[in-house]
């Protein structure tokens, strides 16, 4: 193999490498994301349900 096939090859690891780095910290970040977004609407249900003179014991918050 020439010098521009192994650097080819190795550029081609390195992007990898990035791109599965870039994914897995997408993961995370929408994972996140789903969680605040799950505790906002149990946030806004309590909430409503506050407003209407319901009270949601905690243990039925947890889902």
């Amino acid at each position: 193999m020439d010098e521009a096939h192994v650097l080819l090859a190795q550029d081609q690891r390195l992007t990898h490498m990035a791109l599965v780095q870039e994914v897995a910290a997408a993961r995370r970040d929408l994972g996140c994301t789903a969680h605040e977004l799950t505790s906002a609407h149990e946030e806004s249900d309590q909430c409503l349900h506050e407003s209407r003179g319901v009270v949601t014991p905690p243990h039925e918050l947890t889902g």
